[in-house]
């Protein structure tokens, strides 16, 4: 029995420029199309395989002899220096070890090596994978909530006899008036289908002094980086995703929000989503599944785009063998129409806390003193809408503070759940007047105690109006 490296790495290993998604978080060596469509054809049996990150290398390895006690020597590396060193047993024909690291924002290349002589079989692997480490996209000071809800046509998305179905999910937006340097993100993002949730990448996009739009996916910090010139386009690429399906109904419910933020006050944006069918998308057809969206050449605007040069919507993969593969389903139907039939358009505008506000206001960039408690006095303008600012900071060791902008008059009610929806604390619940309000949860729940890490949410209530914010607590 050989035990060697499988499908992923057949053939000349893909640019480590390449970037790739993994459906589900994490970030994993690349794969070429190439590599995609040979692995349908069929790949060997014996497959050893590493998916590597910024915080962790995950070794695996599949058809060993069925005994006890198979022992894998493991090493990682990175930029040429060893950082871990150990051995891994596990009984049986396949086992997995995740080894954590701590690598610093910024380029690096991870290496990835084994060794094993064990109950009869020996073998080496080693791979060298070249990743961009960082933080996801400030959400920027300026912040609103958007989601939209629609449907799928009534086509169901099937799979194909090579495997799944891929739905590409993607979004564009319209904004005027940005200057140079200044940016809209995306974050905290997500589709769900019947329910079910997906999570998008997070997006940036920046506007510059440059002749035409780009558009590329960071494997570092799993998000979408876009540039395009001032004038924009009458559609700008926001952010996208693809993930396999086998016989999805027609007909699905379908919504998709996120947080929308923005370095520049006084900017409203609209925007709209589609989802088109595909046979194939540019991953690896083993588990897990990696998507390379760089590969499928996802076009940056409509218009003014630097490397396309056609009709085709911002949105729409330029890949010809992904294009060729599109086929009926989700918004779609095949066909010229590559990014499915648009949603309805929804209409925002990123809400500043009342430092910034106070500038919309002609005030003088008067700063507010009191946080606490700030009404309309001074020249600050008033909310326009329920508003909830991105948690500060997130991840957080500590206390986490929010801004809310009340529109009216009314009972304020603060409260922080955990990742299954259960009531963590309370942060505020009390008859509040129109302003803005800075609000600090400590950090501990309802009992006194300090909460574990993990996701959380923030949720804030307002006359029979809510909106809610994602953040992260790291003990």
């Amino acid at each position: 029995m050989e035990c060697r490296w499988g499908a992923r790495f057949i053939g000349e290993a893909p640019p480590a420029s390449r970037a790739m998604r993994r459906v589900k978080p994490l970030v994993t060596v690349a794969l070429g199309l190439a590599a995609l469509l040979l692995n349908a054809a069929g790949a060997a049996a014996h497959v050893v395989t590493a998916d590597i990150s910024c915080t962790a290398v995950t070794f695996h390895c599949t058809d060993f002899p069925d005994a006890n006690n198979n022992t894998i020597n493991e090493s990682v590396s990175i930029d040429g220096s060893l950082v871990v060193a150990t051995t891994f047993s596990f009984n049986g024909p396949s086992g997995s070890n995740t080894i954590p690291i701590s690598v610093p924002p910024g380029g690096h290349s991870i290496a990835a090596h084994a060794d094993w002589n064990t109950n009869g079989e020996s073998d080496t692997f080693g791979i060298n994978k070249d990743v961009s480490c960082g933080s996801p996209p400030p959400p920027g000071p300026c912040t609103v909530i958007g989601s939209i809800n629609s449907n799928f046509n009534g086509t169901a998305v099937v799979g194909v006899s090579s495997g799944p179905a891929f739905i590409w999910f993607n979004s564009n937006f319209s904004v005027k008036g940005m200057t140079a340097g200044n940016s809209i993100v995306l974050t905290n993002s997500r589709v769900l289908i019947n329910g079910v949730p997906y999570e998008v990448p997070d997006a940036r996009i920046t506007f510059a002094n440059v002749p035409c739009a780009t558009t590329s996916f960071d494997t570092g910090t799993q998000s979408w980086i876009t540039t395009v010139p001032l004038s924009g386009s009458d559609e700008i690429f926001l952010s996208g995703l693809a993930f396999p399906v086998t016989n999805l109904p027609g007909g699905a419910k379908v919504s998709w929000e996120g947080t929308f933020g923005t370095s520049q006050p006084g900017v409203c944006l609209s925007w709209k989503w589609g989802a088109a069918a595909y046979k194939i998308f540019p991953l690896q057809n083993t588990d897990p599944l990696v998507i390379d969206y760089n590969v499928a050449q996802i076009k940056p605007t409509h218009q003014a785009s630097c490397l396309y040069n056609n009709g085709n919507h911002a949105g729409t993969p330029q890949n010809p063998t992904v294009q060729a593969s599109v086929t009926g389903g989700a918004r779609g139907g095949g066909g010229s129409n590559f990014t499915g039939s648009w949603s309805g358009t929804g209409s925002l505008c990123p809400v500043c806390p009342p430092e910034l506000a106070a500038r919309l206001g002609d005030s003088g960039g008067l700063a507010y003193s009191d946080k606490a408690s700030v009404g309309l006095r001074d020249g600050i303008v008033a909310p326009r809408v329920l508003s909830l600012s991105a948690a500060r900071p997130s991840p957080s060791h500590g206390s986490v503070s929010f801004v809310v902008g009340m529109p009216s008059e009314g009972n304020l009610r603060l409260r922080i759940f955990d990742v299954r929806g259960r009531l963590v604390a309370t942060v505020r619940d009390q008859h509040e007047s129109t302003g803005w309000r800075d609000l600090t949860w400590n950090g501990r729940s309802e009992s006194g105690r300090l909460v574990p890490g993990g996701i959380y949410f923030a949720k804030v209530e307002l006359s029979g109006r809510s909106v809610t914010q994602r953040f992260v607590v790291a003990r």
